[in-house]
């Protein structure tokens, strides 16, 4: 309930099978991909394991999102297309914590 509370998820976004490799995020708003970004910070526990406040998290994504360049490609969207690849893709990896540690998701999910 606090990661609604934080981003105010609408039900467009809380409805999203993330887990999805063909999840179309083009017709989400700016606003509702911070959501998208938050859940799969979420889900990989990345807040609790560097002990991240939710506060913090949803301030970093928000000011990510501000400060991205409005460019027809390279821009917010793409960014989010990528983590969700990356995340897909994890998720897709048997007994992924034998080989990717917590800082190397962490550090995958960032770049």
């Amino acid at each position: 309930q606090e990661m609604k509370d934080i981003l105010a998820l609408d039900e467009t976004v809380s409805d999203l099978d993330l887990e999805d490799w063909n999840l179309d995020l083009l017709p989400l708003s700016k606003k509702q991909l911070e959501s998208v970004v938050f859940a799969i910070f979420v889900g990989f526990n990345i807040p609790q394991v560097f002990n991240i406040p939710y506060s913090l998290l949803a301030t970093f994504i928000s000011v990510m999102n501000k400060h991205y360049m409005d460019n027809p490609f390279h821009n917010w969207h793409h960014a989010v297309t990528v983590l969700h690849t990356c995340f897909v893709t994890v998720l897709a990896i048997p007994d992924i914590n034998s080989y990717l540690s917590q800082l190397d998701l962490l550090a995958l999910f960032l770049a």
